[in-house]
């Protein structure tokens, strides 16, 4: 079964796609990815195309009453795309945020994932579990699309806005976690440690990372 990795982007952080993507390109060049790129300019476009050679572009073009609404769309419209590319594909996706960059082949990453329904980095597991939500695993199966439809549900009970994506994910997974196996992404993957072979940049680290 393939792995396809889900990415999104808005223009203004085209330059942390753009810069992951180069670094994909670098060490995981037969990497499928689907970039779903969000009223960027055509020149832009042109750009990130050039960054990798799998690269495949969705286009959304949509008028937002404001940043928090743009913002908003850009978190929680994930979960509408990993349904859309898991059930046109019957592939497994891994979804991470553009400000990650890649120091490694992440195929052995993937024999690791494969274990798993869903991934993430958890920040707590007991009792309940809470992850970070920039990088996430999904396996394909249809009791998975199943539980991804009760997670779109949550976030639109929630509604499209900031972290609603997050929260409504932590939700999904604890009502499921006694049906799917949940793996916690180990040290050399988790984004943060000095070790982790892939690095997710936080707003405060963002400056160094272009």
């Amino acid at each position: 079964m393939n792995n396809l990795i889900l990415i999104i982007s808005n223009q203004v952080y085209i330059k942390y796609a753009i810069n992951m993507l180069i670094s994909l390109n670098k060490y995981n060049p037969s990497q499928v990815v689907y970039a779903l790129l969000v009223n960027v300019d055509e020149l832009d476009k042109k750009k990130l195309l050039s960054c990798h050679k799998k690269l495949e572009v969705i286009e959304e073009k949509i008028s937002f009453l404001d940043e928090a609404a743009e913002k908003g769309f850009l978190v929680c419209c994930r979960s509408w795309y990993v349904k859309k590319l898991m059930k046109e594909f019957k592939s497994n996706v891994f979804y991470c945020d553009v400000d990650v960059v890649f120091m490694d082949s992440i195929s052995p990453f993937f024999d690791w994932l494969i274990e798993y329904d869903f991934a993430a980095r958890a920040k707590t597991v007991n009792p309940k579990i809470t992850v970070n939500a920039g990088m996430l695993w999904f396996k394909y199966s249809l009791d998975n699309i199943k539980c991804i439809d009760y997670w779109i549900d949550c976030i639109n009970k929630i509604g499209i806005k900031w972290m609603s994506d997050q929260i409504a994910f932590n939700e999904m997974i604890n009502k499921y976690r006694k049906k799917v196996r949940f793996g916690n992404f180990p040290i050399e993957y988790n984004g943060l440690s000095s070790k982790s072979k892939i690095i997710h940049y936080k707003s405060k680290s963002k400056k160094g990372l272009i």
